[in-house]
This record gives C-alpha cells, sequence and structure tokens, in this order.
C-alpha cells in the first residue's frame, strides 16, 4: 500500500509535473518531456527543474535510466510508486507571517485612506526609511497580492508630463489584519 504524503507547494506546475508522471507511472521521462507537458506554449526546463528536484528529494520521484537523444545522455525522471501524494497549494500572496518592515510599511499605507496613491519614494520620506528598502517591502507586498504598482502620468513643476509608479492597497492589503 502506498504511503500518503502531503506536499506543501506554491508552484502549479511543480503540481502538474507530478500529475503527468503519475498519469504515466512506470514511463521515464527527460526534464524537456515533462516540461513540453506542462506547459507547452513555454516548455523550458527551468519552468519545472526546482518542483521535480524537490519532489525527487522527498523520494515521490526518483532517476530512471539515461535516455540518450541525438548522441546525447538526458537523465530521466520517474514516478515512485510507494507514494501517495497530495498536494497543499500555497498561493503567491500565502508566504506565512509579514516581516516586521512589511508590517510597518502595510499600516503605515493602510492609514492614509482606501485611494491613497503615493510613490515607494514618497512612502520612504513619509517613514524616514532609505527608498530602497521601501521599494524591497513593496515589492515583497505585490508578490502576497497586498499591494500593486500602478503607473500614472503627473505633471511636472515645468509643465512636462512624465510617467511614475504608484503603490495601491488591492482590497486584501487595505483589509489585512495583523
Amino acid at each position: 500500500m502506498a504511503e500518503k504524503i502531503t506536499v506543501k507547494t506554491g508552484s502549479q506546475n511543480t503540481i502538474k509535473a507530478y500529475e503527468f508522471l503519475k498519469a504515466n507511472a512506470g514511463q521515464e521521462f527527460t526534464y524537456a518531456e515533462i516540461a513540453a507537458e506542462v506547459s507547452p506554449d513555454d516548455p523550458r526546463v527551468a519552468k519545472v527543474l526546482g518542483g521535480v528536484n524537490s519532489l525527487m528529494k522527498k523520494g515521490i520521484v526518483t532517476n530512471g535510466d539515461p535516455k540518450e537523444i541525438s548522441d546525447k545522455e538526458y537523465k530521466t525522471i520517474v514516478v515512485n510508486p510507494d507514494f501517495e501524494v497530495e498536494f497543499e497549494f500555497n498561493a503567491p500572496g500565502d508566504k506565512g507571517k509579514l516581516t516586521e518592515k512589511a508590517v510597518q510599511v502595510l499600516q503605515f499605507l493602510q492609514g492614509q485612506g482606501r485611494d491613497v496613491e503615493m510613490t515607494a519614494a514618497e512612502v520612504a520620506e513619509e517613514i524616514d526609511w532609505q527608498p530602497i528598502a521601501v521599494n524591497g517591502v513593496v515589492n515583497g507586498l505585490v508578490k502576497r497580492g497586498l499591494a500593486q504598482r500602478e503607473a500614472v502620468i503627473v505633471e511636472m513643476p515645468e509643465g512636462k508630463e512624465k510617467e511614475v509608479k504608484v503603490v495601491v492597497l488591492t482590497d486584501e492589503g487595505f483589509n489585512y489584519k495583523f
């Protein structure tokens, strides 16, 4: 009887790679073949390499026999039938607790009201941080789905228009509870 195991992942490609291998149990595939099945529109090996290697470290998939293609040997992967895998998908916005700095920036932005649009530099000036630090924190908030950057046109003092990126909280970010 197969051992049940739960795997947490933030990559749909990891899940798709496993499902493809499981559906073709006993058959061996190269990384390129797996990538072509998982992402036919963009079949780069990099799309599946990390996820498949992660599954390999857990013993869920294993190395098969090398496959020769055009006079070159390629590693193959095969699903391990000893495991029954259930995936727990962590969406990009679900990465655990916020850092202390992320909490500070998010609370500041929430305190500015629902429709505020500020550049990262303006936020940095208000909270007395370096702009690069705020940019890093905002990038993390964007990855979590708590904020987004939007391009807006502003009029400069000399009358010229310039496009700048402003930070805007998503509904999830505005309603985030600490």
